[in-house]
């Protein structure tokens, strides 16, 4: 059953306002919480106080002994083993010193080691199409990316065809005249993997 109003007015600021994001899916399940339940590819996806991102994804199955693996620790059981590897996977393809935001005031989506590696996560949104714009942060030369296409639900990666040569437009972004859009299956928690060509 949904909490009553007057429990969610005594919670943090912040919590208040991830719970009421996230509508339908917030429930009581004792007198000492507030949980959220999120279905198999719901992800929670809130902004904290000074804009700081939180995110989450998690899969909690009803065990014999009221074992709750992200409470206690133990086997995970469900699709979430398998998605941890994959994300293992790709951070370890990544730069060794691992991903940092690129401009975290203008693009909340991009992280990596700017020049090189850009890892773009669309979230839930269903893009047809992306358009070729990466965050400028400083560089000036042109440069020359490929780029894969990266499902996190369905664990795949899809090479895009084609080299993308960016060149640096205005004080902020760099972009491909010559090759500006990415076409996209139109699904949602997609992400763009674009490293330097060498």
């Amino acid at each position: 059953h949904p909490p009553a109003i007057p429990q969610l007015l005594l919670l943090p600021p912040n919590l208040a306002r991830t719970i009421a994001e996230t509508g339908g899916y917030a429930y009581g399940m004792s007198d000492r919480g507030v949980w959220v339940h999120l279905y198999g590819s719901n992800v929670l996806d809130t902004r904290l106080a000074g804009g700081a991102r939180l995110r989450g994804h998690g899969e909690t199955y009803r065990h014999p002994q009221d074992i709750m693996w992200w409470s206690k620790g133990g086997v995970l059981h469900g699709r979430s083993p398998a998605r941890i590897a994959f994300l293992r996977k790709v951070l370890e393809e990544g730069p060794a010193e691992g991903l940092e935001p690129i401009d975290k005031w203008q693009d909340l989506r991009t992280a990596g080691k700017r020049g090189e590696y850009y890892l773009v996560y669309l979230g839930k949104d269903k893009p047809a199409e992306w358009v070729f714009e990466l965050p400028r942060a400083g560089l000036n030369d042109p440069l020359t990316f490929q780029i894969e296409l990266l499902d996190t639900w369905e664990m795949t990666v899809t090479p895009v065809s084609g080299v993308f040569r960016a060149e640096p437009q205005g004080r902020y972004v760099y972009t491909c005249p010559s090759n500006p859009r990415v076409k996209l299956p139109g699904k949602p928690y997609l992400a763009l993997r674009i490293r330097k060509v060498p």
